[in-house]
């Protein structure tokens, strides 16, 4: 037969065939050389692999990412990993990973509301600092007064000379003329009498 007539194969067909090295120097089958392994890898177990602490991202070991953990933020929200406070709040920090936020407007006598002072009924907001407040009672102002032929001064009718405010409404005023209060007749001496055109007193005519 014809397979009986071929020659048994040798060892280096049989190396070849593994996919192994043929050394002709030595004669012996040598194990394929790996390829060299890239981006950060170490070959372990015959595997390219990144070390620890890394991962693969885009064929290269880049370092693992540590997600910090999420903090404690009481009275405010946690946004991208961060206490976020209302306005006029900042945020205090109370742990190793906690937070609250406190006001950062004062307001003595009252509440602070959305970051701003508020009083009671009653009672007015008055700045006392760059950022603190105090609620003080609410002065009533009164009413501008009516002033008909004069003028407001200090609030209150002021009328020219001759002339005094008359009262004609509950917070309205007239200037009229001043009533001159007439003075008793003097009394002259014997022989004379009072005379009311020259203000004085002349002899009596026989």
């Amino acid at each position: 037969d014809r397979e009986r007539c071929l020659p048994p194969p040798s060892r280096e067909d049989e190396c070849k065939k593994k996919g192994w090295n043929w050394d002709p120097d030595r004669e012996r089958c040598l194990p394929p050389t790996p390829e060299p392994c890239t981006g950060g890898k170490v070959r372990v177990d015959g595997r390219c692999v990144c070390p620890g602490d890394t991962v693969e991202k885009q064929g290269r070991c880049v370092p693992t990412e540590v997600i910090p953990a999420v903090p404690e933020c009481t009275g405010g929200a946690i946004r991208k990993g961060r206490c976020i406070c209302p306005d006029g709040f900042e945020p205090r920090q109370t742990g190793p990973n906690a937070f609250r936020c406190v006001a950062t407007v004062t307001c003595g006598g009252g509440t602070v509301r959305d970051g701003k002072c508020a009083c009671p009924k009653g009672q007015e907001i008055r700045q006392v600092g760059a950022n603190a407040f105090r609620c003080v009672p609410t002065e009533v102002t009164p009413p501008i007064p009516e002033c008909s032929g004069g003028s407001i001064r200090n609030g209150k009718c002021a009328c020219p000379d001759g002339f005094e405010p008359r009262q004609t409404g509950p917070n309205a005023f007239r200037c009229t003329p001043r009533k001159i209060p007439k003075l008793p007749r003097p009394l002259c001496p014997k022989g004379s009498s009072w005379n009311e055109q020259y203000k004085k007193c002349l002899p009596v005519l026989q």
